[in-house]
């Protein structure tokens, strides 16, 4: 493909571009705001994962691929100032993502066998990035060019290709700018990516890297002004998990922070947005992004953020820190001991309760960093990945760790190639999520409600806001399994925060049946003055007394916990009749039945259950109302 006629007239024109970053921040929740990065098969698998999306009404618009690599599209130098493109995957993978509706947040890296410092095919396959090759030892008088100049009438013929001005399009069809972000690398102050690290040592410096963020930034703006160029995803780990002060968390990993100052006396002229990847404990961004927000100020400038990988995993990596020759203990506690290997094993005898367990974390977690992110202001927010192709004969822990973190179950798929069946209950409760702050402002505000409660409240036009709230203390650790507590139970007080005298309580759905659909969680009115919550996240809207759910009438609501259960189960409640009790299984056996039980002070001792999910019936004996209450063990 010889060199555009545009692309000379960016040589002509480049000092007319106005470099300030543009506003690309707007202000309400719409379906853009919530994208997903994935991984997977090929491209053309991405078309059944859209058909799969739009048929259950997964409202997200915003598609995130960071793999793009120079090489890849061009695997040899031009020849006389000739390029030799390739393009027909990428093309096939934005030809179907046009036709589902959405948009790219596209990531590009200067990688390359031939036009980069450090080749290409040795660096880490997710972040791989290396300095462009200098003008010194490029073959200008054989390739026509430069090296950098290669890289620059890349990107110019890469942009200019998809931006739907029909100049260099790929395909008549495809009419709009599919891209809407440009992000330039992922991780690369992360050691090992861009500057020397754990494997290889890439060749990187600040000051080649900041030449990369010039060199992209021009050029792309130039084929789209419209185009929003991101610094790539920065990941800080897991150092502010713990909310240190800025001191300690600076002692845990210096060369993070000394790359970025350095970077940021550069000035932000070439991004408009700063990404950040997001895949450790909820807790850590808040701190990072108040570091950013500081250093950026200090330098004269700020950006807005991009939360580019809100990690459907939880913790992921084995909760340690490392810098350099010394590794610091674990920060915070976690859930899962370093060597979980369960998932490696499908036929082991309590596999099915234990994914069970995973899944259910894995949305826990997911949503809390979904809401922390949104409480941050950020412009977009996307889970990563989708879906991990499975590699089941390498039986590493962690690898099985990263590959089940997605909306879909790998060893599902690759047993049935159904992605309905494979569908996890992530997939479902994002779902949830995603429509309920549906065109809430983006600035939610976090209520103070006490220690070790996180509450946030989405703002609507209509008045209907809803808040997502949890408990968890993050340093309590059970005695028995010394791992991260579980089974957090408080009451909280809301009258300050609800008018209303009840509080429905909607419940993330956490499991799904054989055919991978949503087994829904009934929702519960709970008195605003008692509403029990735990480290499992919830949603609360304000209820009056003419719109109580669950069959039950204004006076009868009751409040049962623990949940999950324990031995004994607690009810509270101001009817004062008595009442008739069945605990009833999933498949409609009942379990246990007491008749006209009193409920003053009332409390249940629980026969032995496996673990799974239960109702407990509570039939009111004055007007025999019903009320369904979901117990899980």
């Amino acid at each position: 493909m010889k060199r555009s006629i545009h692309f000379l007239l960016f040589i002509l024109f480049i000092s007319s571009i106005n470099s300030e970053a543009q506003n690309a921040s707007d202000t309400i929740i719409t379906k853009e705001y919530f994208g997903f990065d994935f991984w997977g098969i090929n491209k053309t698998f991405w078309q059944d994962v859209y058909k799969q999306m739009e048929e259950d009404s997964i409202p997200f618009n915003l598609v995130g691929n960071d793999a793009v690599n120079w090489q890849r599209i061009e695997p040899e130098p031009p020849e006389n100032g000739i390029h030799n493109y390739h393009w027909e995957l990428l093309d096939t993978l934005v030809r179907s993502t046009f036709l589902a509706g959405k948009v790219f947040d596209l990531g590009i890296r200067p990688a390359s066998n031939w036009g980069t410092i450090y080749p290409a095919d040795s660096m880490e396959v997710c972040c791989g990035m290396s300095p462009i090759l200098p003008d010194s030892l490029s073959h200008p008088e054989i390739w026509g060019m430069t090296a950098k100049q290669a890289w620059k009438e890349f990107v110019f013929n890469l942009v200019e290709r998809y931006d739907g001005d029909q100049l260099g399009q790929a395909d008549e069809d495809i009419n709009t700018n599919m891209i809407k972000t440009l992000m330039i690398g992922n991780e690369p102050e992360a050691p090992g990516h861009f500057f020397a690290g754990y494997h290889y040592n890439p060749g990187g410096t600040v000051a080649a890297l900041n030449e990369i963020f010039e060199l992209v930034y021009d050029t792309a703006k130039f084929a789209n002004p419209d185009i929003i160029i991101v610094r790539g995803k920065s990941n800080p780990g897991m150092i502010f998990d713990d909310k240190p002060d800025n001191i300690i968390a600076y002692s845990r990993r210096p060369s993070l922070f000394d790359s970025l100052q350095a970077e940021f006396e550069y000035g932000a002229h070439y991004y408009d947005m700063f990404a950040i990847n997001y895949n450790d404990h909820y807790t850590s961004l808040s701190g990072y992004v108040n570091w950013l927000n500081n250093a950026m100020a200090a330098h004269g400038f700020s950006k807005p953020f991009l939360v580019g990988d809100a990690r459907t995993n939880l913790f992921p990596r084995d909760n340690f820190f490392e810098e350099g020759s010394q590794t610091q203990e674990k920060i915070m506690p976690s859930i899962y001991s370093p060597a979980d290997t369960f998932l490696i094993y499908p036929e082991s005898e309590n596999y099915e309760s234990i994914k069970t367990q995973w899944q259910k974390d894995k949305v826990m977690q997911s949503i809390k960093k979904l809401v922390m992110a949104s409480a941050n202001n950020q412009y977009q927010i996307s889970l990563q990945p989708v879906y991990v192709v499975a590699d089941f004969d390498q039986a590493i822990p962690r690898r099985y760790m990263w590959m089940y973190g997605g909306f879909f179950d790998p060893y599902i798929y690759e047993n049935t190639y159904s992605l309905a069946q494979a569908r996890e209950p992530i997939y479902w409760a994002v779902k949830q999520l995603a429509n309920d702050i549906m065109g809430a402002n983006k600035q939610s505000q976090m209520l103070n409600l006490g220690a070790n409660i996180y509450a946030f409240k989405y703002f609507k036009s209509s008045g209907n806001d809803p808040i997502v709230i949890w408990h968890e203390n993050h340093f309590l650790i059970d005695s028995e399994t010394n791992l991260l507590q579980r089974n957090q139970n408080i009451l909280v007080d809301l009258s300050s925060v609800f008018a209303s005298p009840y509080v429905r309580v909607k419940h993330f759905v956490n499991q799904v049946d054989d055919l991978g659909e949503a087994i829904s969680i009934a929702d519960d009115t709970v008195a605003t003055t008692s509403v029990p919550i735990n480290e499992f996240p919830i949603l609360l809207y304000p209820s009056t007394t003419s719109s109580v759910s669950n069959y039950q009438k204004n006076e009868n609501i009751f409040i049962v916990y623990p949940n999950p259960i324990g031995k004994t189960l607690y009810i509270q409640t101001p009817y004062r009749g008595a009442i008739d009790l069945e605990l009833i299984n999933t498949s409609g056996e009942t379990l246990f039945k007491q008749e006209e039980f009193s409920n003053e002070g009332l409390a249940i001792e629980i026969p032995h259950l496996s673990e799974g999910i239960y109702i407990l019936k509570i039939i009111c004996e004055t007007d025999r109302t019903v009320s369904m209450i979901k117990l899980i063990k």
